[in-house]
């Protein structure tokens, strides 16, 4: 069996927030960044799920944000330029993609696995009793390989 990979425990506390530093590229500059900024980090950073499970989660986390749903990312200042519908297939599509998911998630697996994925994906505070099945690895890793399941379908088709 393959150890599980946790993440690194070099990390530091400054204004309520962790930071971790990294190096940027490959050069000798260094950054800090932000390790708790949502509850699913929070889970990765206090070793309650592992590394590839986190990955799973976040790349879904990652295309719920993108495609409009809501949920929590960093904020962009960067100025949008607005001109064109090029984007909105694009996002539709992205949409489509996760409540496929999220619908595949709650038809293959039981009611709980489908409740903590929508509690982790609004970023919404995890009870004790979600944090002690989170706690099971059986859990977390039927929910992390049907979503790589269903990432992998979609990838296909």
């Amino acid at each position: 069996m393959m150890k599980k990979k946790y993440h690194s425990k070099n990390v530091y506390q400054r204004d309520n927030k962790t930071l971790k530093p990294e190096f940027i590229g490959n050069t000798n500059n260094v950054r800090m960044r932000v390790v708790d900024q949502n509850v699913l980090d929070k889970l990765l950073l206090n070793n309650v799920i592992c590394l590839s499970h986190f990955k799973t989660l976040d790349k879904l986390l990652g295309d719920y944000n993108k495609s409009g749903l809501v949920g929590v990312k960093a904020m962009n200042y960067m100025p949008r330029v607005v001109g064109d519908n090029k984007n909105f297939d694009g996002h539709n599509l992205l949409r489509s993609k996760v409540m496929g998911c999220l619908k595949y998630v709650k038809k293959e697996l039981h009611k709980q696995h489908y409740i903590i994925l929508n509690k982790l994906l609004s970023n919404q505070e995890l009870l004790s009793k979600d944090l002690e099945w989170l706690g099971n690895e059986e859990n977390v890793e039927s929910l992390s390989t049907i979503i790589d399941k269903f990432y992998l379908m979609w990838n296909n088709s």
